[in-house]
């Protein structure tokens, strides 16, 4: 186990870190970083899984076994309700006041220690479910609270999603690609411009694929993902965006795009 201070990554559901972060935390574990996992909900609003008991309960261990992928220590789970992408659950993560969450982040965060950096999401939560929406809030303040000297928003460049296959957007939950303007016209992630920080994960690209390959219960073998060839799923999952709020840090140490 890797001591020090950490970079911890504050994720709404199992299977967000090992999409649209699992190079950056696989490439922070081989470079010395400790890199702790916060996961706010267990999933069980998920993609149902026929024949599978407690999804949520499933989905914890997939998530255990993405982070023995990509090299990094066991999730901690804040064990909230799963809002469902709707919102549905009243009960729901994205139903607390934005004090409650952050308070409980940054509960985990005092029981990792010293903190470097952390992840969250960007203002829109990348695509605009509820539960992504709550990180974002909650990583603001928590990361205000407790003093952390820098803040990266974990997101998407839509300009560059619009000219490639967008399995990501799919894979999220989005449906289909828009149609018109396509993702250049649309809320999802942030234009190019407003990203300060892009990581070529390309080295590492085949353990972010097992730790995507780990949720097999909303990630099966023949998921669209999967599907894709080597070159195209290298440029759909090669990258990974982050906005920065403070000193640049670990993720700008990174290989950039």
């Amino acid at each position: 186990m890797q001591v020090g201070p950490a970079v911890a990554f504050f994720h709404a559901h199992p299977d967000d870190e090992a999409i649209f972060t699992g190079g950056s935390m696989a490439m922070l574990a081989d470079a010395g970083v400790r890199v702790v996992l916060i996961v706010a909900t267990s999933g069980e609003l998920g993609v149902p899984e026929p024949g599978v008991g407690e999804l949520g309960d499933r989905r914890r261990v997939e998530t255990e076994q993405a982070c023995e992928a990509l090299g990094v220590e066991d999730p901690i789970f804040l064990g909230w309700p799963d809002s469902g992408i709707d919102g549905e659950n009243l009960s729901g993560f994205s139903h607390l006041s934005t004090e409650s969450a952050a308070d409980s982040l940054c509960a985990a965060l005092e029981s990792v220690g010293p903190i470097d950096a952390l992840v969250s999401y960007d203002d829109h939560g990348i695509y605009g479910h509820p539960d992504h929406l709550q990180v974002h809030r909650a990583g603001r303040l928590a990361a205000a609270t407790l003093a952390v000297p820098t803040l990266y928003e974990a997101t998407v460049d839509r300009e560059y999603l619009h000219f490639v296959e967008t399995h990501v957007v799919v894979e999220a939950g989005l449906g289909e690609r828009p149609i018109g303007r396509g993702l250049a016209a649309t809320s999802l992630g942030l234009p190019t411009l407003l990203i300060d920080t892009a990581v070529d994960v390309h080295s590492v690209l085949d353990r972010k694929r097992r730790a995507m390959a780990a949720h097999a219960s909303q990630l099966p073998a023949d998921a669209p993902a999967f599907a894709l060839g080597e070159l195209n799923f290298g440029a759909v999952y090669g990258y990974e965006w982050y906005a920065r709020i403070g000193q640049p840090a670990a993720l700008d140490s990174l290989p950039r795009a």
